[in-house]
């Protein structure tokens, strides 16, 4: 079984959107700061996108916003990231 549990903040609002079978989706970002210090005193920022469907996604719209602390737990998928220099 996979399971993730995030705790962080909402770096952006929550984007609500309908698909064309009018299924409700919201996606926004979390963030979460890591205990690590990197060698010039900054600390190292984990950025999750999260998904959330259905009535689910009508709360997430309904109650979160940029800036709050949230706590998210489900299904966890990695999916790679190529920028445009390869």
């Amino acid at each position: 079984m996979e399971k993730a549990m995030i705790i962080g903040n909402l770096c952006n609002k929550p984007e609500l959107k309908t698909t064309q079978n009018g299924v409700n989706v919201c996606t926004f970002t979390v963030a979460v700061n890591s205990n690590y210090t990197k060698q010039d005193g900054s600390k190292d920022v984990t950025f999750y996108r999260v998904t959330a469907w259905r009535s689910l996604s009508d709360v997430c719209a309904k109650y979160l916003d940029k800036g709050r602390k949230a706590c998210v737990s489900g299904r966890a998928k990695a999916n790679g990231y190529i920028n445009k220099n390869g």
